[in-house]
């Protein structure tokens, strides 16, 4: 039940919106561990790492979407200013044109 903390402090790094209820999550089963309720513990562990993951997936997700803009973006702009080796020249009239 410990591995629900530190995915909890990953969720809470990386997502988080979704690191409050993970963290929250390990807290009460931490909880309900000191008094002696393992079922209680389980389910609450089992929550936090759920949270966890969630968060690690849609932080890795958001990530490569906003890699890949910024990577088209920049292949954009630089085609726009005819950047030797693009394959493209700069249009009549652009700074480098």
């Amino acid at each position: 039940m410990h591995h629900a903390t530190g995915w909890a402090v990953a969720a809470a790094i990386l997502c988080w919106p979704l690191g409050v209820p993970a963290l929250l999550g390990a807290q009460r089963a931490a909880r309900a561990i000191g008094s002696g309720d393992l079922a209680a513990a389980t389910t609450h562990a089992r929550a936090a790492r759920r949270f966890g993951i969630a968060a690690v997936v849609v932080s890795a997700v958001v990530s490569v979407v906003l890699s890949a803009a910024l990577i088209g973006l920049m292949v954009t702009v630089l085609l726009d200013l005819g950047w030797p080796g693009l394959g493209t020249t700069a249009p009549p009239g652009s700074p480098r044109g």
